[in-house]
């Protein structure tokens, strides 16, 4: 990753995680934005949100043109990344295996 990429990458993870806790609407729930890598052309960005409560994914789904045009504000490059995001699914699995594993220890 270049420095370069490395930049577009962190204002794009403040920027989303700032729209998102601006205009969604739910502040007990939580949303946390985990990752965003952006293509080395800029073009594409991957954004990787973790969300806690179900139902929650399908309302930050259609958020979504919203955080791009949060993005294209943000954005001084000629160009703005089209964001794809991925739900992640991380803490959920993790969870999984500290239940499984204290289930084995009893």
């Amino acid at each position: 990753m270049t420095t370069r990429t490395a930049k577009v990458n962190a204002l794009l993870e403040a920027t989303i995680a700032e729209a998102i806790r601006r205009d969604y609407g739910d502040p007990t729930n939580l949303v946390t934005v985990t990752k965003v890598e952006v293509a080395p052309d800029l073009r594409t960005a991957n954004v990787w949100i973790a969300t806690y409560r179900d139902g929650t994914w399908e309302d930050i789904m259609a958020l979504r043109p919203l955080l791009q045009r949060a993005v294209a504000a943000a954005m001084t490059s000629k160009n703005t990344p089209r964001l794809t995001l991925r739900q992640d699914l991380s803490g959920e699995y993790a969870a999984r295996i500290h239940e499984a594993l204290r289930g084995r220890d009893s």
